[in-house]
């Protein structure tokens, strides 16, 4: 079996999490530091997160679409962050009210030399974890979000490289503006990022990172920032003779709490939301509408959906109500009356698609509606 450098970065920092995670609460709580407890708290969700995102990996490459979970196990890393989020929020909950008590009971923290030895081995283990994850973060670009096999693999294309020639697709295919082609009136297109109505272009894709590997970065981040906390109170707790210098130790473990919630809300909103199948903020889903709506063989648009399937791949639906005069074509004979003209609907679909790809839609389902001057008749009648 083949092992990925993913893989080997991801066991490298949980091997090393989980020395300086029982180094540093052995020694916080035989010492009395809350500000070094909780940094090994913040590390233990590290080590958790990375289990997640070890076992993400694993079960994405080794669990393939079947017919129980059709879209395999894409959203593995999504619950896996959703977790590590939830287990971080009640963390922080657990040090305020501890550091709370402390501020009216101030214990003594002993020995603070063995305090600022430990933080400052944590520090360069952390300084060994940024550089792991900061180095995969540059090799993936700037994007928010990897790029995924759903099926066969989808080339995520910008732009510029997207190009559609609906023409050139219906002469291919054998289809031509003559009415002699025609499909059923309940027709479903499936239009994905395989179909040939995209040019295939394997070198084209999106450069990005998952949510799992960002979030394990601002763990050790967070980390690394804790630990420079615990230097400076074990530093300030034995070079001075203040009386309140022990307040000190509360008062890091506050901050470090506020570096671990700054991480863990956002994480577990971005999370929840995907798992909801929200409507990605940055989507205007009106404005897409009425540019589909330009497109002269469609009368209407509704029951318009657009969700992620995990934190870059988008999917989406929607139905069709098409003009009738753009696809009903005039038929002589009884046995093709009322069907519809395969080529015309490939074109506009061919728009469709192109519209929904340039917002980055990978996936789109369309169903269309067509309604003849017969049918017409009878929704009259009702």
């Amino acid at each position: 079996m083949t092992v990925t450098g993913k893989e080997i970065r991801i066991v490298s920092l949980l091997v090393l999490d989980t020395v300086f995670f029982l180094l540093e609460a052995i020694v916080g709580y035989t010492v009395g530091s809350l500000a070094l407890v909780a940094d090994s708290f913040h590390m233990l969700n590290d080590i958790i997160s990375l289990f997640i995102a070890l076992w993400a990996v694993k079960v994405k490459t080794s669990k393939p679409a079947d017919g129980k979970y059709t879209y395999g196990w894409q959203r593995a890393e999504i619950i896996g962050a959703l977790i590590n989020a939830v287990f971080l929020l009640a963390l922080c909950f657990t040090i305020v009210i501890e550091a709370i008590q402390r501020f009216f009971i101030a214990p003594e923290v002993s020995n603070p030399k063995l305090i600022l030895i430990v933080a400052t081995a944590g520090l360069l283990s952390n300084g060994v974890g940024l550089v792991l994850f900061h180095e995969h973060g540059h090799s993936h670009g700037h994007s928010h979000g990897p790029s995924h096999s759903h099926g066969d693999e989808h080339s995520h294309r910008t732009d510029d490289e997207t190009q559609i020639n609906s023409e050139s697709y219906m002469l291919k295919n054998g289809c031509s503006h003559r009415i002699s082609q025609y499909m059923p009136i309940n027709v479903v297109g499936r239009i994905d990022e395989s179909s040939n109505l995209l040019p295939k272009n394997n070198q084209a894709k999106t450069k990005a990172k998952s949510m799992n590997t960002e979030s394990m970065f601002l763990h050790v981040l967070g980390d690394a920032l804790g630990n420079i906390g615990v230097i400076i109170t074990a530093l300030f707790i034995w070079k001075t003779d203040y009386t309140w210098r022990f307040y000190s130790d509360p008062v890091i473990s506050l901050v470090i709490t506020m570096i671990i919630f700054s991480s863990a809300l956002p994480l577990c909103r971005k999370s929840s939301k995907i798992l909801l199948q929200a409507t990605p903020h940055y989507l205007d889903l009106n404005r897409i509408v009425e540019e589909i709506v330009l497109i002269p063989s469609i009368k209407s648009v509704h029951d318009f959906h657009v969700w992620n399937l995990d934190e870059d791949f988008l999917v989406a639906s929607l139905h069709l109500e098409m003009n009738e005069t753009s696809h009903i074509s005039v038929v002589e004979s009884d046995a093709n009356a009322g069907q519809i003209n395969k080529c015309a609907f490939i074109e506009t679909v061919a728009q469709v698609r192109l519209i929904l790809h340039n917002y980055k839609i990978n996936s789109v389902t369309i169903q269309p509606e067509f309604l003849a001057k017969e049918y017409a008749a009878c929704e009259e009648l009702t």
